[in-house]
């Protein structure tokens, strides 16, 4: 009888245990049930549903159109393909089609004749005009330049104007020896250096073409290596320019 109510006494307190703590967390464990069998049942509901309508094989569109009309979220258009028509190009012929000419022709023009004046001294030209280049000067032994030509004479052979004009300057240079100026028109000077000492014109004379201003000497120092000559220059608005462009010379013998 003692054993019987020992036990009796131990389950009615493990009753006791188990009211008192469905009483503290009965609700949670009501809870958790209930979600247990919510969760079943929607695992049941929807494997039944893809094993039903599940197809045996679909393409990828196919699928993201079905989700989207499933899900209502968003629908895939296809954007439609555009054919750019090839340009068309005209037929070949047999026959090149030649570029017109765009090379202007020149007109032909008068061209200005300039005055042919005669030498101012008989002889040959034995240095040319060079300002755009150097020359070798044997008196100097050195390179410069040469505004002018110089005509090999023998020495007292008479100098010539070259054209009708005004002695604008009779003086010595001290490189060149005694030198004559004559201005002519339209602003044309003719120079005449390496004169002898006896000039037979004085400034402001007016002299006719062809008339003697002078002879040929040896007084132009910077030139006295080289054979007896005339020095002879020409400029224009005072800027030097090419004698041989006006005069014809007899050249030095080759």
């Amino acid at each position: 009888m003692k054993n019987a109510s020992v036990i009796r006494i131990k389950r009615l307190r493990r009753i006791a245990r188990a009211r008192m703590f469905l009483r503290k967390n009965g609700a949670y464990v009501l809870a958790g049930l209930c979600f247990a069998l919510i969760a079943g049942a929607v695992l049941l509901m929807s494997g039944g549903r893809e094993t039903e309508n599940a197809p045996a094989e679909q393409s990828m569109d196919e699928s993201l159109k079905e989700a989207a009309q499933t899900a209502g979220v968003f629908t895939i258009t296809p954007r439609p393909v555009r054919h750019t028509p090839m340009p068309t190009f005209p037929p070949v012929t047999a026959e090149p089609t030649l570029m017109p000419e765009m090379t202007a022709h020149a007109t032909a023009e008068p061209r200005e004749t300039k005055p042919v004046f005669e030498p101012p001294v008989n002889g040959r030209l034995i240095r040319g005009y060079a300002m755009d280049c150097l020359i070798w000067s044997k008196t100097l032994s050195q390179w410069m330049t040469h505004p002018g030509v110089d005509i090999a004479a023998e020495q007292g052979s008479k100098v010539h104007a070259v054209a009708a004009g005004t002695v604008e300057r009779v003086y010595t240079d001290d490189l060149m020896g005694r030198t004559v100026v004559i201005l002519h028109e339209g602003g044309l000077r003719t120079i005449y250096m390496g004169l002898d000492e006896q000039i037979p014109v004085a400034e402001g004379d007016r002299v006719a073409a062809r008339a003697v201003i002078g002879r040929v000497g040896m007084t132009a120092i910077s030139e006295c290596a080289e054979e007896p000559h005339l020095h002879f220059g020409m400029t224009v608005d005072g800027a030097p320019v090419d004698p041989s462009d006006m005069i014809v010379f007899k050249k030095e013998a080759q």
